[in-house]
This record gives structure tokens, sequence and C-alpha cells, in this order.
């Protein structure tokens, strides 16, 4: 399951700056999708609002998602189907990871203070594990490390 973009709130300053600074761009969702598609996964976008047709070039690469109208009941069930979530920081991520399922954080490089300053893992949930920009704004970076990961995952997580 694909996460790319946090809450669209635009209407205040300080959560569109969030917004920008914790959703992939155009060009890193095609690396992830791609990447992703070329090592053998199957990607269904999990993704809410406006912000779902950001994945329109890739549609044809992409599995059934949610319908416009989900709830997180339904994207809970949606969820519990799937091996792996990759989300950027957003509700999403506290979703799966309260769920216990696998999840992968996309971090920005000053991440909120809840997932620490550096390292892989947080105490918050077992089943996250966390992949953080090197730079601000180096989305490239962290999706590589991803792509590296989904080589080796699911031994990776043991």
């Amino acid at each position: 399951g694909l996460v790319w973009a946090a809450g669209r709130k635009m209407d205040d300053p300080v959560t569109a700056r969030e917004y920008w600074r914790r959703s992939l761009d155009q060009a890193a969702l095609g690396r992830l999708i791609e990447g992703l598609v070329q090592r053998g996964s199957e990607c269904v976008p999990l993704q809410f609002g406006e912000d779902r047709d950001q994945a329109s070039p890739w549609r044809d690469w992409l599995l059934e998602g949610l319908g416009p109208t989900a709830d997180f009941a339904a994207t809970a069930d949606r969820v519990a189907e799937l091996d792996l979530v990759i989300s950027v920081d957003t509700a999403m991520a506290h979703l799966v990871g309260a769920m216990r399922r696998p999840i992968w954080l996309l971090l920005p490089f000053s991440a909120a203070p809840r997932w620490g300053a550096q390292g892989r893992t947080t105490s918050w949930y077992e089943s996250m594990r966390l992949f953080r920009q090197p730079r601000p704004g180096d989305w490239q970076s962290a999706i590589d490390q991803i792509l590296a990961a989904i080589a080796t995952w699911p031994q990776s997580q043991a």
C-alpha cells in the first residue's frame, strides 16, 4: 500500500508548509512506484483526497485502491489484506502502526519530534521502520533506501 501526501490543509500557512515538507513530489512518487514495480511489488494506492490524482501517470501499474468515500474502517480492512504499507507522515502511518501491520515511514529531514532525531525504529510502533531524508527535500535518497530494503524484505524485518 502507498500513501504519498500528508493532509492537504492549505488555508493556514503552517499546515500548508507541513503538507509540502512531508509529501512526495511528482518525481519522487514516480521513482517510488516504478522502483517497486520493477522489483516485483504490486502497488495499492491508499491515498485520500485530491492527492489521489498525482498517481495518474502510473495508474496502469497500480492495483485497485481505496474508493473516494472510504472511511477509516474500510481503510483498516484494506490494510489488513496488504503485506506492507509505505507512507509519508500522516494519519495512515498511525493507523497501520496501531494495527501492528508492517509499515515503512518516509520522513522529511526535520521530522516531527515524535519520531526522534535519528534511527530506523520508533518506540511507538514495533512494526514500523523509518526512512529519513539525509538532507532537506531529498526524497530521492530516502526512496533509494526503501528500494534497497525491499530487495531483502521480509527477511530484513527479523
